[in-house]
């Protein structure tokens, strides 16, 4: 363990994970202040629509995460303080998140009804709707990019709807891919919109590849979750997971490189990266690790059915999963060049 944190410290990636663990402190306390009642009242006018793992995607992922991690990670690159401001724009993009999400795989709204909501062509009438509607105007008028929050919100919206062809079986692995590539692409362009400045070309381009990445990342510890949902994802369709691994760590080193950042800081570079990595990636190569090992009770092939669900749960509370996950940062970063 003492190797693993002197290998932090010489990589100055124990101040990444300090800064993380500030940060999120940080958001608890901002949503304790300014959201929870909120969501109270949401609750108290309830009409069946928000449930309880609604308001836990907002207090503790999407509302906790995109502020504390992407918000400071983007405004590192810039290096440009994260303002109040833009606290505010990044929490209500999070919490937009989840409540989005669910309009295209439970609440079952129709295209339109969805599109009508991002419109404000109709007036929400659930209540699952109402507090979307609510975060949306709140995120509006915090962002400092309110156009490209609008236009990226529309190419999420068209990715969500592509991506409710993942129940087809008949599937290509390559149109699963475009699709895992474009759902993370432009939801993190969308995210983007939260801090100035107005991104250019050359940052749309590896943003875009890096949320694939991280959609390819979230879909590795929704395996379980989407196994039972019958969603197919470069996870669930596989058989060997080993060649999975590899090619997730292949394309987390293409796109660890400094060349695609050409004209910022290079330091700004490296702690934007490593503030990505120790929160999601090196935690997903955990997970690909733990999945890989599962072939050795079926015969050498990964075959998702045949297991159980903890063993399709990666408990990133464990000590040694910690400790894995912060051995393939270091791997990550050293390689960065």
């Amino acid at each position: 363990m003492w190797l693993i944190f002197t290998l932090l410290f010489k990589e100055r990636s124990l101040f990444t994970l300090i800064n993380i663990i500030r940060q999120l402190q940080k958001q608890r306390k901002f949503l304790r202040h300014e959201v929870f009642s909120v969501l109270n009242e949401s609750m108290h006018n309830n009409d069946g629509s928000l449930e309880e793992k609604d308001l836990v995607k907002i207090t503790s992922y999407y509302g906790l995460a995109v502020p504390a991690v992407l918000g400071e990670a983007f405004a590192q690159l810039h290096q440009v303080p994260f303002n109040i401001r833009n606290r505010e724009c990044f929490t209500a993009l999070g919490a937009m998140t989840g409540l989005f999400d669910d309009f295209f795989d439970q609440a079952m709204l129709s295209n339109s009804a969805i599109a009508a909501l991002m419109e404000g062509t109709n007036q929400p009438q659930r209540s699952n709707e109402q507090l979307f509607q609510y975060f949306f105007k709140k995120a509006i008028a915090s962002s400092p990019n309110s156009n490209h929050l609008i236009n990226t919100l529309k190419l999420v919206y068209d990715a969500q709807v592509c991506s409710k062809s993942q129940t087809d079986e008949t599937l290509s692995l390559q149109r699963i891919e475009e699709i895992t590539l474009q759902k993370g692409g432009y939801s993190l362009l969308f995210y983007r919109s939260g801090i100035s400045p107005q991104p250019h070309q050359q940052e749309n381009e590896i943003l875009f590849r890096l949320g694939g990445l991280m959609q390819w990342a979230n879909d590795i510890f929704d395996v379980y979750k989407d196994r039972e949902s019958k969603v197919r994802t470069l996870i669930t369709s596989t058989t060997d997971m080993e060649a999975m691994e590899m090619k997730f760590s292949e394309a987390l080193q293409n796109a660890y490189q400094y060349q695609h950042f050409n004209g910022f800081n290079r330091k700004a570079v490296k702690q934007f990266l490593g503030l990505l990595s120790l929160a999601l990636f090196s935690r997903a190569r955990v997970a690909l690790h733990q999945w890989k090992s599962l072939p050795i009770e079926t015969e050498g092939v990964f075959k998702l059915h045949a297991y159980k669900r903890k063993q399709l749960i990666c408990d990133m509370e464990k000590k040694e999963n910690l400790f894995m996950a912060l051995q393939y940062h270091v791997q990550l970063m050293k390689k960065l060049q």
